[in-house]
């Protein structure tokens, strides 16, 4: 038609890549790991770094029985409990950490005893997430998107609209 006029707009867009967070949440995930078996190594609670309630005597004479190396340290005889913290990726952003089943009896039913305080055990929260932790996760995944945004591929769009 005579009286229509065309409008054409082109634009230049930063659109940054957030489909695969994998490498921050990595790097979370394995803090995490490590800050779990430190609470088990220094037999401390996960929040504020407390000590764990004190095992009682007669399971300390029993470890220093079977020859453990740190029989009065909760959680930790041989080290199974240690090594059983495991960090596994569920999908690209998606992250789990975890108490493999290994041991008589199984460590992840063990932990859970210990950081619930399910009978016959006192509660010894050595598996968590702490308030600096959660900063810690927080900080590097704005970090994350603005390196996103900053090193994001530039694209043209050109629209056209009736005037």
């Amino acid at each position: 038609m005579e009286s229509e006029m065309m409008l054409s707009i082109d634009m230049q867009l930063a659109i940054p890549d957030f489909m695969d967070a994998s490498v921050p949440l990595e790097q979370i995930g394995r803090k995490i790991k490590n800050d779990i078996q430190f609470n088990i190594r220094n037999g401390v609670e996960f929040e504020y770094k407390n000590p764990l309630e004190p095992l009682k005597e007669k399971t300390v004479k029993r470890k220093r029985k079977l020859g453990a190396p740190y029989p009065r340290t909760p959680l930790r005889r041989f080290g199974v409990m240690l090594n059983a913290i495991h960090l596994y990726k569920i999908n690209k952003n998606a992250i789990g950490i975890g108490i493999i089943p290994r041991g008589k009896p199984s460590r992840d039913v063990i932990g859970n005893y210990h950081n619930t305080g399910a009978y016959p055990n006192p509660r010894r929260p050595f598996f968590g997430v702490s308030t600096k932790m959660l900063e810690y996760a927080n900080e590097r995944m704005d970090r994350w998107v603005k390196q996103n945004i900053e090193k994001a591929a530039k694209k043209y769009i050109r629209s056209s609209l009736p005037y």
